[in-house]
């Protein structure tokens, strides 16, 4: 019965490893995110929090929409993927990276402020 328990509450902390912080939004941080994304089309994905050890690589995105995935919430839409802003970063320049989140003012803790995307090391010859 111990073994169970255990195995029961390993599986339930694994599947929180994720966990949402600013994937629920107010009117106001959901407009505002989209306008940023349409202003900033380059974004790169990092969860600090889940153990990731480096950013993501930077992608496009192709298309922003709300959601609304309970009424008084809204959540961001991009490429068709629902996303969490607190692990969303926007390219401000080609070497930085700010965090989505922070910046609509939802109060996403153990993150970045902003990264730098991962750049190819490669020696030139």
């Amino acid at each position: 019965m111990r073994l169970l328990l255990i195995t029961i509450s390993c599986l339930l902390a694994a599947g929180t490893a994720r966990a949402d912080q600013c994937a629920w939004l107010d009117d106001e941080q959901a407009t505002t995110a989209q306008v940023i994304l349409q202003e900033h089309p380059n974004v790169l994905e990092y969860c600090e929090p889940c153990g990731d050890e480096k950013p993501g690589e930077p992608f496009p995105v192709k298309t922003v929409h709300i959601a609304i995935p309970k009424p008084g919430y809204k959540t961001i839409v991009i490429n068709s993927e629902e996303v969490d802003l607190a692990y969303l970063y926007i390219e401000i320049s080609p070497t930085q990276y700010e965090n989505l989140a922070l910046q609509v003012g939802c109060p996403a803790e153990d993150v970045s402020q902003s990264v730098t995307p991962n750049q190819n090391q490669n020696p030139e010859p």
